[in-house]
């Protein structure tokens, strides 16, 4: 699930706007499902928490929303996965589970929604808003299983500009998590991986990209081959007062939080 803060200028109040998923219509659903995980979409009021709007999403497959972030007209872009191909919400599928990407306006009506992907399963995890359209991570999947961490450029109408994938390894998942914008106009990407050989535990990964997706420099957790323990990163942020680069995540499911320069 992702949520997201925004400023009504005709209400002068601000909100929070909440993307995840459900899978019956009941309780706090007010809005017809489609059937199998649906997307579900709520703006609260930042003040009582009470629900002031809601939508669903979806058609006879699976839709699930992982990151939703407001857009500069005042609407949303949603991206998570969707297994239905062509028909309710959502666009041509590729094959198997697809990247999905929503533009919505302010009332939760879809502007344009479209797939992302090839024969195998492919998903979003994360979307960051640029000037000429949008940057979404994920993940995209071969024939062998294996899952490669996956970064595509989109512009204002969803077009794919380009898409790169940032880490590769043989045998094991490599997804990328999270995107944000640097303040030397560029971007940090990070996720988790397994590209030492010599340990089957997952590992961290931050990597920092341009704005065509060229790699500019790559981190891994642990940076010392001898510590097997198991790494994930979360979520990635600048530091750009003291020029870190702050990551959240775990070591062995336990809460962890590193800066690195």
């Amino acid at each position: 699930m992702s949520v997201c803060e925004v400023y009504d200028t005709n209400t002068l109040s601000y909100y929070y706007v909440v993307a995840g998923y459900v899978e019956a219509g009941d309780g706090d659903v007010d809005a017809t499902t489609y059937g199998g995980t649906d997307t579900w979409l709520v703006k609260l009021d930042a003040t009582t928490g009470n629900i002031v709007a809601q939508a669903v999403l979806g058609d006879s497959g699976d839709e699930v929303a992982y990151s939703i972030k407001p857009t500069s007209d005042g609407g949303y872009i949603v991206v998570g996965s969707t297994t239905s191909d062509n028909s309710g919400d959502v666009g041509s599928n590729n094959g198997g589970m697809d990247v999905w990407v929503v533009k919505l306006d302010s009332n939760f009506n879809i502007q344009w929604s479209k797939c992302y992907g090839g024969a195998y399963d492919d998903g979003a995890l994360d979307v960051e808003v640029v000037s000429d359209g949008y940057i979404v991570t994920g993940f995209k999947s071969t024939s062998s299983g294996d899952r490669d961490a996956w970064v595509i450029k989109l512009d204002s109408n969803g077009m794919q500009v380009w898409d790169k994938v940032v880490v590769q390894t043989v045998g094991n998942i490599d997804e990328a998590w999270s995107i944000y914008s640097t303040s030397d106009g560029n971007y940090l990407v990070a996720g988790i991986t397994n590209s030492d050989p010599n340990t089957p535990d997952t590992q961290g990964f931050v990597f920092k990209m341009d704005g065509s997706g060229n790699a500019l420099w790559i981190h891994l957790f642990p940076s010392d081959q001898g510590d097997t323990n198991q790494y994930e990163v979360f979520d990635v942020i600048e530091d750009s007062v003291n020029g870190n680069v702050v990551v959240v995540g775990s070591i062995n499911d336990q809460l962890w939080v590193s800066a690195i320069k």
